[in-house]
């Protein structure tokens, strides 16, 4: 997580080898976090990888939306 940035950033890293997948951060454009993949390689994910991309996010968000 960086927290030099106005907004949190979490690398996603492959659990077997360590290489960076690519990364959860806010997008003002979309107003909301999104996964960014990284561009120096296609990944692939499996359903389940995607469901924890997709779980992370949503509590994010759910976290982000409780703050006053």
């Amino acid at each position: 997580m960086s927290a030099e940035a106005k907004t949190k950033k979490w690398d996603c890293l492959n659990i077997r080898h360590g290489s960076q997948l690519g990364l959860v951060r806010w997008d003002g454009g979309w107003r909301q976090y999104i996964f960014a993949p990284t561009t120096l390689s296609v990944p692939i994910f499996s359903a389940g990888c995607l469901a924890d991309i997709q779980d992370f996010i949503e509590q994010t968000m759910r976290e982000r939306k409780a703050k006053p």
